[in-house]
């Protein structure tokens, strides 16, 4: 299937109001994607692997996420243009402290290996005083075969710490299946840290299903997460979570555009979170 990445999406999203303790992907639109997808624009917020991959999926998405509408929420930019990317995160409130992250993705490759990385520069507006750092992340997607891709990706490779809140150094390894010329995907990731133990690693479990480049149904199943940390009655309290899903369907519009809902639980039963993005095609792929 030909994948129309420029789209408007509408993200319901069940989470949490404030950060959990390490840091990773800080935006809706980086928790429903697997890291072995060759998709240029989306990738610009996960694997930048994905540029070359597919280098003429190039346009821009615009998004907002937040929980109540009369509290300023957060905001992102994402750009690709080939194998450059460009994204601008503005992350308003985790623990009182606003992240502003500002960021280049570069990439090289071909359909069959392709590396990126994303260079990150973060400003963390505290109260009384501000923090200016420096982070990167670094991506390989390899294809094999024309029905399977392998995804890596190494974020937060600097491990850069704040007062309150770290980039803990985290690794993503995924495998990707693809039938009937992309009309039914299947995914499968594994997350983990330095010196992980099997007990410790996070699972995601997902399909992707695009009949006649129409409408795609998006669904996937998280075994073990991480905890969450958030502060209830005035202090911190540690959220034990054993599992998490999403699943969204999207339609497309004028041939260009999609218009997606989604929705992301947990066992924990975390308040709603709702999310907007906006696609703007620059140009179409030619896979």
């Amino acid at each position: 299937m030909k994948r129309i990445i420029s789209f408007l999406v509408v993200i319901i999203y069940s989470g949490l109001l404030i950060a959990q303790p390490d840091m990773t992907r800080l935006t809706e639109m980086q928790k429903i994607f697997f890291v072995s997808e060759a998709s240029g624009l989306t990738s610009t917020s996960y694997n930048p692997a994905a540029m070359s991959i597919r280098p003429d999926n190039n346009g821009v998405i615009l998004g907002y996420d937040f929980d109540e509408v009369n509290v300023q929420g957060n905001s992102s930019v994402f750009l690709t243009m080939d194998n450059i990317g460009i994204s601008y995160q503005d992350i308003y409130n985790i623990n009182n402290v606003r992240l502003q992250n500002y960021a280049i993705n570069l990439s090289i490759g071909n359909e069959y290996f392709s590396i990126g990385t994303n260079n990150r520069y973060t400003m963390a507006s505290y109260p009384a005083y501000d923090l200016k750092l420096f982070s990167f992340d670094a991506g390989i997607i390899l294809r094999p075969a024309s029905f399977i891709t392998l995804g890596f990706l190494a974020r937060n490779l600097s491990e850069v710490g704040f007062d309150s809140l770290n980039y803990i150094r985290n690794y993503t390894a995924g495998i990707g299946l693809t039938f009937f010329d992309e009309t039914l995907n299947l995914y499968a990731d594994a997350d983990f840290k330095d010196n992980s133990k099997l007990d410790d690693i996070s699972g995601t479990v997902g399909l992707v299903v695009a009949p006649l480049n129409l409408f795609e149904f998006r669904g996937g199943l998280v075994l073990n997460p991480d905890n969450i940390l958030e502060i209830r009655d005035g202090g911190l309290q540690i959220i034990d979570i054993k599992y998490e899903a999403f699943i969204s369907a999207s339609f497309l519009i004028r041939d260009a555009i999609r218009i997606t809902a989604a929705a992301r639980f947990n066992d924990a039963g975390e308040r709603t979170r709702f999310a907007a993005v906006f696609g703007f095609p620059l140009s179409r792929s030619r896979y």
